[in-house]
């Protein structure tokens, strides 16, 4: 998809507008949206489109619609430019309209992945991933949205302190307020949804403003069912809420966990296991579970990726008394649920050899291998906790003038598994 929009209001996106049929159901699944979307505009208040679809409604005839959107995954990039405010922009639904007349509407997504970039220039109200902007809901239209066994790991990049009504789930989920009436009131369902998105912004955002998951207000209410998410902060406005709005939800299953913990949860973790698919780790890959019904979900989404980063510096020690040498310094960030790498038995440390032996040895991609040709194993530290990284340090002392300029092979190991090998020599370090 790539698209050019300007003054964009309620079009654009794969599909511009979506109307129900009078008491009809509209369904799109087995979608997967890429490209880009560059929009301007020239005065504010324009925006209300989505990659997906621009806008939708539940018709004006009849006794309401749905619009199932199932098994779509949506990767592709909105940039937001010029000075004015965007209105009603997202991943998948720009805008539900809301008018005078319209019938009640039910929005289901099942097993949907939003893993796009929003990228606003100037401010932005009511944008979201999954829907951007529910529209002041009126009287008779009474808006149902279900979300569930989904995975948002989608960005939004906020570039003024003015944004406002926005989050990685759900934009502004605007309920009637005067009067508070049953009949307009906006009810959302979050069963089994992931949460491993990202805000980035160049400024501070003001700490009035609603940036959250979701915005909510007047006579909305959502119940979350199994919402497991990374927390999150925001420069300026600190740690970010889930709903910062008036309206009111319900948690009935919430966890915050770290990228590693969401990579170890199983089929039990879910109200339906059936509707997820789990990829077999390899160090030092690990992966978060997938709905399983998304497009090729055997090759896994990159954004549902994690590696364990097992990198090795030098420096040069240099104390006050008669010892000198090489400091080598691995660092783990380890997530665990990975090979030898989530257990309490796990050694993290470094091995040590000088780089001749390590050409010449029989194997050298194994620790066995390593230590058989000559290698030190350096036992250092275990596993304790998810998500922590961790530092070993291994010194080599009194290396004479002769062997200043040999080479010396370090590698950092979780458990049985092989960092990549840093190479260096006491000449290089010190210089």
């Amino acid at each position: 998809l790539t698209q050019t929009l300007t003054n964009p209001d309620g079009v654009g996106g794969l599909f511009g507008f979506v109307r129900t049929p009078a008491s009809g159901t509209v369904t799109i699944k087995n979608v997967t949206v890429s490209g880009t979307i560059t929009a301007t505009n020239s005065s504010t208040g324009m925006g209300y489109f989505g990659c997906l679809i621009a806008t939708v409604d539940g018709n004006t005839s009849g006794t309401g619609g749905t619009v199932n959107i199932q098994n779509c995954r949506v990767n592709a990039r909105i940039n937001a430019g010029n000075t004015n405010a965007w209105y009603g922009v997202s991943g998948f639904i720009g805008f539900v309209r809301h008018a005078d007349g319209l019938k009640p509407l039910t929005i289901n997504f099942d097993s949907c992945v939003w893993d796009g970039i929003l990228n606003f220039g100037p401010a932005t109200e009511g944008c979201g991933g999954f829907i951007g902007y529910t529209g002041n809901n009126k009287a008779g239209r009474t808006l149902n949205i279900n979300l569930s066994n989904s995975v948002c790991a989608g960005t939004m990049m906020l570039n003024t302190n003015w944004s406002d009504d926005s989050g990685l789930l759900f934009g502004y989920l605007k309920g009637n307020t005067t009067p508070s009436d049953p009949t307009a009131k906006v009810t959302v369902t979050v069963t089994d949804v992931l949460v491993l998105g990202n805000f980035t912004s160049s400024v501070d955002i003001t700490s009035t403003k609603w940036i959250g998951f979701y915005a909510t207000s007047g006579s909305t209410e959502v119940t979350l069912n199994g919402l497991y998410y990374v927390p999150l902060t925001l420069r300026g406005l600190g740690d970010v809420q889930i709903d910062p709005g008036s309206g009111t939800t319900n948690e009935t299953k919430v966890v915050a966990m770290t990228k590693g913990q969401l990579g170890g949860l199983t089929a039990s973790d879910f109200s339906d296991g059936s509707k997820w698919t789990f990829k077999a780790k390899s160090f030092p890959n690990y992966y978060i579970p997938c709905p399983a019904t998304i497009a090729n979900p055997s090759a896994w989404l990159t954004a549902l990726t994690g590696t364990i980063s097992m990198t090795v510096t030098a420096e040069h020690r240099n104390t006050a008394d008669a010892y000198e040498g090489i400091r080598f310094i691995a660092s783990y960030d380890v997530p665990a649920f990975c090979e030898d790498g989530g257990t309490a038995s796990a050694n993290f440390g470094i091995i040590l050899i000088s780089k001749y032996s390590y050409d010449n040895a029989a194997t050298n991609d194994t620790i066995a291998g390593l230590v058989e040709a000559g290698g030190l194993k350096v036992k250092a530290i275990k596993y304790k906790d998810l998500g922590a990284t961790y530092t070993v340090s291994a010194v080599l002392y009194n290396i004479g003038a002769t062997a200043q300029d040999d080479e010396i092979v370090a590698i950092a190991y979780v458990g049985s598994n092989l960092g990549t090998p840093f190479v260096t020599s006491y000449d290089a370090v010190v210089a």
